[in-house]
């Protein structure tokens, strides 16, 4: 996912008619394909099961919109900067009324509280650590030779990354800046910024871990420069909006 994404961003003004192609792998099989098309500062990258489109994200730069498709049930929906910052608002009004609620119960009940919240609300309240360390420099790994990373969140390996300089890669672009600019658009929304795990190139290879097992990787497996489709990036003809609730305090 992080290599999908990185390359999402790295390219949001790029002019290039580039198409990125990887593949997810479980149990030492093939499961799955992420393809990433970008051209004229839009990008739409699609998720495949087997040889079954499921999802799409189409990410307009110039509109300052992302646009989220669901073709099983042939519906999507937009998320705008106006609804990232009502998102905003409304998560940190949460945060201040479960730190008033907590301040006011006894030590006991208040970690019993804590153990009650769901994933992002305990997000919320205490966000995770997460570190990258170098593993091993010039490794060697399914094809790709690359920096080899492990990234922890709270102290647990949850992934190795194979990073690749973005400009062995060929591909062009002011990368920080981009990288920087989706951060921004998300605020405080994402509960990690993006750029972290951008700092020294593309992940070319994930390795995604639970409980000290790798479930699966992703790997980047091409990378082509040419035309594309036209329409391309156009929203799929008959499919209707899922509108999303601006949240509120």
């Amino acid at each position: 996912m992080k290599m999908i994404l990185g390359v999402f961003l790295l390219l949001s003004f790029s002019f290039a008619d580039i198409m990125f192609l990887s593949e997810e792998i479980k149990g030492g099989q093939k499961t799955g394909e992420h393809v990433i098309y970008v051209a004229n500062g839009a990008i739409r990258a699609d998720d495949m099961e087997g040889k079954v489109l499921k999802h799409t994200v189409i990410f307009n730069y110039p509109e300052g919109k992302i646009y989220l498709i669901d073709h099983a049930k042939r519906q999507y929906t937009v998320i705008t900067k106006e609804y990232i910052k009502s998102a905003e608002k409304y998560m940190e009004e949460m945060k201040r009324r479960m730190q008033e609620q907590l301040a006011q119960l006894p030590p006991e009940q208040r970690e019993a509280m804590k153990g009650m919240m769901d994933s992002r609300m305990r997000e919320l309240m205490n966000p995770p650590r997460v570190e990258y360390k170098l593993l091993e420099k010039g490794a060697k790994l399914n094809g790709w030779k690359c920096d080899l990373y492990e990234e922890l969140v709270n102290g647990e390996r949850v992934s190795r990354l194979c990073v690749v300089p973005f400009g062995k890669l060929g591909i062009e672009g002011e990368v920080v800046n981009l990288i920087k600019s989706f951060d921004e658009f998300l605020g405080s929304v994402a509960s990690e910024k993006v750029s972290r795990a951008f700092d020294k190139g593309l992940p070319v290879v994930e390795i995604y871990y639970e409980g000290g097992k790798e479930v699966s990787r992703t790997v980047l497996k091409k990378v082509q420069k040419g035309a594309l489709k036209h329409g391309i990036f156009n929203l799929p003809a008959g499919y209707k909006e899922q509108k999303l609730q601006i949240p509120n305090g």
